[in-house]
């Protein structure tokens, strides 16, 4: 439905990567309009370059290429939502929670969607007794082959283990019981009271290794500081998806799970689904600009010729700001 995303890479016969990359999106992006897809961005600066869509069914598409940890990455995901349904639920409500508040983009300073996932897994796991176990670990000690994937994110050839345990059959059902409402309690309340962000990592590859169940964020790949969230993807060790979370940002998530958690306290899950469909989203556009080859004069010019409606600009100051920095329109 409408409400939903998809995230699609496109695996080339041979790998592409850098400008073959972006090749093949900007062939792609000539094409979507003519499927039926609208509303369709070019992101080619980001660290894996991307095309965001529209569908014709209303679905946000996000699409790359040559993505293979991301493939991995949501086998993983399936995987857990296949050992118990409560996993892919408790997951959908936290993301489309996430997404209602305005917290579901790593580009304003927030977390991306995938991390809110990534949160949703670790506390699974942490909850007592657990909703599922850790399918990395369970590999890990079984004497499972390592599946090597290359990646080129970082500049350079690294390969990443993407093996976890995938017999599902053989995994024990969870003794846990807790209903949804629970559980979804639990998380808000475990991330604004019980989870120690100055020390801790969200960790699901290391999840219920030591009998303390904590990942210290000091002992990982990718470097840390007291402030700042550390939410580590699954396989590419040196991607700490809390990275881009800025203070604000940090604060208003955390501000917003605990009035989450005391509605869900006071009115249980109508509550909670009561006030999510009831919030409207401020739409806002952001691009970025070269402040010494466009004014601010050109920039009001050109979008009040695409809409009638009001709008609040924010626009770099020249001498100010860097050559190129980012124009919002809210």
């Amino acid at each position: 439905n409408a409400n939903s995303d998809c995230d699609v890479t496109f695996v080339p016969r041979e790998d592409a990567w850098g400008e073959a990359a972006l090749h093949i999106l900007k062939l792609i992006a000539q094409e979507l309009p003519s499927h039926g897809f609208k509303s369709i961005i070019q992101i080619f600066q980001a660290s894996t370059p991307i095309i965001k869509a529209i569908d014709p069914g209303g679905i946000e598409v996000d699409l790359c290429i040559g993505n293979y940890l991301g493939i991995y990455n949501s086998r993983l995901v399936s995987a857990y939502c296949q050992l118990d349904r409560r996993v892919g639920e408790v997951c959908r409500l936290v993301k489309q929670w996430a997404k209602s508040e305005e917290l579901s983009s790593s580009s304003d300073g927030h977390l991306n969607s995938y991390a809110f996932t990534l949160l949703s897994l670790y506390y699974l796991m942490s909850t007592s007794p657990p909703v599922v176990p850790n399918l990395q670990d369970l590999a890990s000690g079984s004497g499972h082959d390592s599946v090597k994937v290359v990646d080129w994110k970082w500049g350079q050839r690294i390969t990443w283990d993407c093996k976890f345990w995938e017999d599902l059959e053989l995994v024990p059902k969870s003794t846990n019981t807790d209903s949804i409402e629970k559980l979804l309690k639990g998380f808000f309340r475990y991330y604004t009271e019980e989870f120690d962000w100055s020390t801790r990592a969200v960790c699901v590859r290391l999840a219920m290794t030591n009998k303390a169940g904590i990942v210290p964020k000091f002992s990982l790949a990718s470097p840390a500081t007291k402030d700042g969230w550390y939410i580590e993807d699954p396989f590419d060790l040196r991607h700490n998806l809390g990275a881009k979370c800025v203070q604000e940002g940090r604060q208003r998530i955390l501000k917003l799970m605990e009035e989450t958690l005391r509605r869900l306290e006071d009115g249980g899950l109508p509550a909670f689904h009561s006030h999510r469909s009831s919030k409207k989203t401020k739409f806002m556009l952001k691009c970025r600009v070269h402040v010494e080859k466009v004014t601010l004069e050109d920039f009001k010019s050109t979008i009040t010729t695409s809409t009638k409606d009001s709008f609040e600009l924010h626009f770099p100051l020249a001498g100010r700001a860097k050559e190129v920095a980012d124009a919002f329109l809210i």
